[in-house]
């Protein structure tokens, strides 16, 4: 099924139960029910969890590092990052435990939508940053973010995220929208699904983790 705001609220609505929607804002109670919280449900669920089709890479751009005597770089985080996953060098940064495998060179390597090809990449310590706010701060030059969405297209959603994302929904328009109060219910289903669409998305996509940005080697500077 290729998933939509409206479809994925009538699906909830269905569960409440209440009258379908021609759209969030067609107007009716329940339009303006689900208006109300869908983008506060799908902020969370792309939140809780990194999701392979809400991966994002981008160059950060460089701000006036504030604290130069604890790193030496402060980049702003990109607009639309629910939160932050690893950084990365680029090719042509001098970074430790960086070192091209044998028989590679640093100009033959490339970053893009597969990261560092040969491997390496995935076997070195991630790279030490601290967030603070809207910005990080990290020692890396030309740092490149792999990070999460805030808001992607309801069309890349598995079934098992919609399912999530219905439950949700319902859990806080039923009061409203109807004489029985089901949300209990509701969030234990949502809590269900989610659970259920994180460990589909573990076994389809390994790479899938939450990123520690700081291990232990590092957690004292």
């Amino acid at each position: 099924m290729q998933y939509s705001s409206t479809i994925i609220c009538n699906l909830a609505l269905g569960e409440v139960p209440a009258k379908p929607i021609t759209s969030l804002t067609d107007g009716s109670l329940e339009a303006r029910e689900c208006n109300r919280v869908y983008g506060a449900c799908v902020a969370e669920l792309l939140q809780s969890f990194p999701w392979s089709n809400a991966v994002a890479r981008q160059t950060l751009a460089e701000a006036t590092n504030d604290r130069p005597n604890e790193w030496l770089h402060k980049y702003a985080l990109p607009s639309n990052c629910a939160y932050p996953g690893p950084l990365i060098p680029t090719p042509n940064t001098s970074w430790p435990f960086y070192s091209p495998l044998p028989g590679q060179t640093l100009a033959g390597l490339a970053v893009g939508n597969a990261g560092l090809v040969g491997g390496f990449r995935d076997r070195a310590p991630p790279v030490p940053y601290e967030r603070a706010g809207a910005f990080i701060y990290t020692d890396l030059d030309q740092a490149i973010l792999q990070y999460w969405l805030n808001d992607v297209d309801e069309g890349s959603f598995t079934p098992l995220m919609a399912k999530a994302l219905v439950y949700d929904i319902a859990s806080r328009v039923c009061v409203l929208l109807s004489r029985a109060d089901r949300k209990p219910q509701f969030q234990a289903n949502a809590e269900l699904y989610l659970a259920r669409a994180q460990a589909w998305e573990l076994n389809t996509n390994p790479q899938a983790r939450q990123y520690d940005p700081i291990p232990d080697a590092f957690a004292v500077r």
